[in-house]
């Protein structure tokens, strides 16, 4: 099982080195993505709604970096966040490309009388479905982390973005 497994991956990361690379995500391209909704299956937070802003720049063919500002609603708080992170798109599949990200972020928590800032990292990964040359719409699921222990606890959560690519 093992070496199917090892022998699928390799198959797909070798289509995907001489499989041609977009315009949209070339050296030298600009993203500017919206994520407009955010829903968090972290039960003790119960769902999450929220709204987030990312810029990017391909720095090569497939990788651009990241930066990030988001605002998420709670039942009883509020948190703002700002990362800074990488995305690569390794494999052009249909009329859109798989992707995943990476990124690192402090965040702070507010409501009632508290307030809590975090640290962490996050990843992600999602389909770019291009509905023309500069606009995707993108499902994603995400899964954020905290460095530590006992400070917001480990997320997994889905949401939709749409990208504008310049």
């Amino acid at each position: 099982m093992r070496k199917i497994i090892i022998t699928i991956v390799a198959a797909i990361f070798a289509c995907a080195a001489f499989a041609e690379t977009p315009e949209q995500i070339q050296k030298g391209s600009i993203l500017i993505e919206t994520q407009f909704t955010d829903m968090n299956l972290k039960l003790t937070n119960g769902v999450v709604f929220g709204f987030h802003a990312t810029g990017g720049y391909f720095i090569i063919d497939k990788l651009a970096g990241l930066a990030s500002i988001g605002l998420d609603a709670m039942s009883g708080s509020t948190r703002f966040s700002f990362s800074l992170g990488g995305r690569y798109y390794p494999l052009k599949l249909g009329p859109g490309t798989l992707f995943g990200d990476l990124s690192f972020g402090l965040s702070t928590q507010s409501g009632g009388d508290s307030s809590l800032t975090i640290f962490g990292v996050e990843t992600r990964a999602g389909y770019a479905l291009f509905l023309n040359r500069n606009v995707s719409v993108e499902p994603l699921m995400y899964l954020q982390i905290p460095f530590k222990k006992n400070v917001g606890g480990v997320a997994l959560g889905f949401g939709a973005a749409i990208s504008i690519y310049l």
